[in-house]
C-alpha cells in the first residue's frame, strides 16, 4: 500500500475493526507530522476547506 497524500511506502496500521475485514486504518510514516491517517473500506467523502463535507 502506499499512502495517496504522497505515494510513501512508509505505512503502518493504526487500528482495525472489531468486525474481522470492515475497516482498516492506517497511518503514512512520512505525512505522520501532519497526522495523516486513512481508513480503507470507508467511502469517499471529499471535504471542502471549511471542513465541511461537500455534496
Amino acid at each position: 500500500m502506499i499512502c495517496p497524500r504522497c505515494a510513501d511506502e512508509k505505512i503502518e496500521v493504526m487500528a482495525t475493526s472489531p468486525v474481522k475485514g470492515v475497516w482498516t486504518v492506517y497511518q503514512c510514516q512520512h505525512c505522520s507530522l501532519h497526522l495523516a491517517r486513512y481508513r480503507a473500506a470507508a467511502p469517499h467523502q471529499p471535504r471542502t476547506l471549511s471542513g465541511k463535507r461537500s455534496a
